[in-house]
């Protein structure tokens, strides 16, 4: 058996979906623990052979029969450990995005939040470590396997015309997106009203479509703005967009990029968010991508808008075929004890092709 323990945010959730859904086409038992205000959500996107279990922060039963558990991205994973939530022969696998090397140009937060990941991901067994392109290095004096991965995505399940239908546009109208996550937990974006707001004084001029969360902001919209529901599948909306406007988020970053829609990324609240924006700036090698005012806003707009090609092409060399790859690591790792899992390291580096990279060292 697997079991995944995930979290509220809607990148997590989605990439949860994506593995735990390949892994049961390979017939493989999957049971999902989750928070309650996601399960109706995942139910509608989960295989119906799925089960989902309520989780909750350091609280978990059911899991001492799964012989490997994957989290995304649960720091109370260890303590979880300690308590003895799992058995002797469960292989832990950790799953995350964000670059965790130390740089000179790092703050106290950043450092922190680097350090914190490493430290979760060395009391598990192995570190599916999601990347934009193949590292050049291994982090050093990580106590578990550490195999890199490009990105996890969805498959898209609407066209864009059954999209736009949905929302009640034409074939040819065009819209932009605008994405504040889950809306859930601490998590939660802070500056939401403020870009709304932002949103508002620019509908006169752009169709937007405000996607829907689990915990809605409430907010007096403009009639030209279109408050979608929360959709089954959000790659759908995105692929349907002409831009998307999002608060920072490897969930949607990867959409974008999977789908070659232009992104604008509004600022960072946290340490994890910054990231993210560095992550988009890397790929684009400019601020094309980011907007840091309201004021600034319009003015972006019109520029990713007009360059929209850019993104295209710098996003076409990226891969996301990482739930293919992860869902073959992990039912080669349900077969292994704990105890074999370093020495058969190499075999599970193979079946990734950003290991590659690290070979050469």
């Amino acid at each position: 058996m697997i079991s995944f323990i995930v979290g509220r945010g809607m990148g997590h959730l989605g990439r949860c979906i994506s593995i735990s859904n390949r892994l049961r086409k390979k017939r493989k038992k999957v049971r999902v623990f989750a928070f309650r205000q996601t399960h109706k959500y995942l139910r509608k996107n989960l295989s119906r052979k799925i089960k989902i279990k309520p989780y909750q922060e350091g609280r978990i039963s059911g899991c001492k029969k799964a012989h490997v558990v994957i989290h995304d991205w649960r720091p109370e994973i260890t303590k979880l450990k300690k308590m003895h939530a799992f058995n002797k022969r469960t292989k832990l696998v950790s799953l995350y995005h964000s670059d965790f090397f130390v740089r000179r140009v790092d703050d106290r937060k950043m450092r922190k939040f680097k350090r914190q990941i490493l430290k979760v991901a060395g009391k598990t067994h192995v570190f599916l470590h999601m990347n934009l392109l193949p590292p050049k290095k291994a982090p050093r004096g990580l106590k578990c396997v550490y195999i890199p991965v490009p990105l996890i995505t969805r498959k898209l399940t609407k066209s864009r015309a059954k999209v736009k239908k949905k929302l009640g546009l034409k074939r040819n109208e065009s819209f932009i997106l605008v994405q504040m996550g889950s809306g859930l937990g601490d998590g939660r974006y802070n500056s939401i009203r403020k870009w709304y707001k932002a949103v508002n004084r620019l509908s006169k001029k752009y169709r937007f479509v405000v996607a829907g969360q689990f915990k809605n902001e409430r907010f007096s919209f403009n009639k030209r703005v279109i408050q979608a529901p929360l959709f089954p599948n959000g790659k759908d909306l995105v692929q349907a967009a002409q831009l998307v406007i999002t608060k920072p988020g490897m969930g949607i970053l990867s959409d974008c990029i999977s789908t070659r829609t232009p992104i604008l990324m509004l600022p960072p609240d946290t340490s994890e968010r910054k990231q993210k924006v560095q992550m988009l700036k890397k790929i684009m090698k400019s601020d094309l991508g980011y907007v840091k005012k309201p004021k600034q806003l319009e003015r972006k707009i019109k520029q990713a808008l007009k360059r929209r090609s850019i993104f295209q092409n710098k996003f076409k060399r990226i891969r996301t075929d990482g739930a293919v790859i992860a869902s073959r690591i992990i039912s080669k790792l349900e077969k292994m004890s704990p105890r074999s899992v370093r020495k058969n390291k190499n075999q599970l580096c193979r079946l990734s092709p950003f290991c590659k990279s690290l070979r050469k060292r």
